[in-house]
């Protein structure tokens, strides 16, 4: 999903506009009521701070070391 999201009219964003994007995207799941984490290849590259509350977790990589 991230990769689609890379690309705008197939060239890469400038890095201030990947940033903008990353910000927006966490305010989005923060946001959220429901737990939410994300995965890339059973990777856990985020989880928003419902998703570490309900699995006891303080950080990301508290829940990564699981």
């Amino acid at each position: 999903m991230k990769k689609v999201a890379e690309k705008e009219n197939g060239r890469r964003r400038t890095p201030a506009a990947r940033a903008l994007s990353d910000r927006l995207y966490n305010a989005l799941t923060e946001s959220s009521p429901d737990g939410i984490i994300v995965h890339q290849q059973g990777i856990l590259v985020h989880a928003n701070s419902r998703a570490l509350n309900l699995f006891g977790a303080v950080s990301l990589a508290q829940l990564q070391s699981r």
